[in-house]
């Protein structure tokens, strides 16, 4: 169970980290808050998804959440502005 865990915030942290450096070099000065924020959400998603990694996905599903869907929000909005400005 543990190795799941552990490659599962590997896999999590290496996709989050590619789009906070996406975030840095294409969106505007004004929002480098948001990797900040997503950062924190992050540790706590993890903590939350270990914690009840062993009662299955529903248990599991809020702290996945906390540290998936920011990172697809942001990727989204970089595309998008990628889009744009083309």
């Amino acid at each position: 169970m543990l190795q799941s865990v552990l490659q599962n915030t590997f896999e999590q942290g290496v996709l989050a980290g590619f789009i906070y450096i996406a975030w840095a070099a294409v969106m505007p000065g004004s929002t480098m808050s948001v990797p900040l924020l997503a950062a924190l959400l992050f540790a706590p998603g993890r903590i939350l998804f270990f914690a009840s990694y062993d009662r299955g996905a529903p248990w599991s599903g809020p702290g996945f959440a906390l540290t998936f869907y920011p990172s697809v929000l942001m990727l989204v909005a970089v595309l998008i502005t990628l889009t744009a400005g083309l």
